[in-house]
């Protein structure tokens, strides 16, 4: 709610432990914009984790509000934590 108050461009990021379709993940999607969503992403862990085999295996998201220019956005693929990196490239 907090994130939604204030009147300036927001970013949100973070490991959330949720998978996109749940019912939390959904309460973001009424005023942010997931780029692991418009980006289709279909991981955001490495090959070496367990639940690899998932359709889709995302837990970590970047979510941006209106006014957030996205000049660029990628997972990169890289086996150096449980989670891979996320890179956002924007304007404000």
């Amino acid at each position: 709610n907090l994130a939604k108050e204030v009147d300036y461009p927001t970013i949100i990021v973070g490991d959330f432990n949720l998978f996109p379709n749940t019912p939390s993940m959904q309460i973001f999607y009424k005023d942010f914009t997931s780029l692991i969503d418009t980006h289709n992403i279909s991981t955001t862990r490495p090959k070496s984790n367990e639940l690899s085999s998932l359709e889709r295996n995302v837990v970590d998201f970047v979510l941006v509000s209106k006014g957030v220019k996205v000049n660029s956005f990628a997972v990169l693929d890289s086996d150096i934590s449980d989670h891979l990196p996320l890179v956002l490239d924007f304007e404000i």
